[in-house]
């Protein structure tokens, strides 16, 4: 659920022969859950599809939560809790052209989504106790940055995280 001014941003690029310089770039936004891109596109050449999608605030105004400047190296801009605007989604898939495609890509998250969840909420209330805050540690390596082309994150970071009264 996007509130406010906040829209899913969209971004299709189309790498071929490997090169980032030869890639086609894209960006729509929509608070709908799809998107189509046009493209044109070579007979005979490999071609691979990389779509990110992620929450910004407005439309054309940029990263919010990720930098996307490079789909291989997407990253964090800062590290916080989670909370619903930093959701994003990635997929990537590696296709040869032979004059007439029609390409569905299903989009997944590349990072974890950390949720904090209270199930006695109703004995809380009777006891008019009202949950609004948390804390939580990372005791390892955390990942910071994707590579949406090749569809994984970069290894672990030594770093330990520790998000303390974040509110639920």
């Amino acid at each position: 659920v996007l509130d406010g001014d906040a829209t899913m941003r969209y971004i299709f690029q189309v790498f071929y022969e490997g090169n980032e310089s030869k890639a086609e770039r894209m960006v729509k936004y929509s608070d709908g859950k799809s998107v189509a891109f046009d493209v044109r596109l070579v007979p005979g050449r490999e071609y691979t599809f990389v779509v990110w999608a992620d929450v910004v605030t407005a439309e054309d105004a940029g990263d919010n939560h990720y930098d996307t400047t490079d789909l291989t190296n997407i990253t964090l801009k800062d590290w916080d809790a989670m909370d619903e605007t930093r959701d994003a989604f990635t997929t990537t898939a590696t296709r040869t052209y032979n004059g007439s495609m029609d390409l569905t890509l299903k989009l997944t998250r590349p990072f974890a989504k950390l949720r904090v969840v209270t199930t006695d909420i109703q004995s809380l209330t009777n006891l008019g106790i009202v949950p609004t805050k948390a804390t939580v540690i990372y005791k390892t390596g955390y990942r910071d940055t994707f590579n949406a082309v090749e569809g994984k994150a970069a290894a672990a970071t030594s770093n330990k995280k520790e998000h303390t009264n974040f509110a639920i």
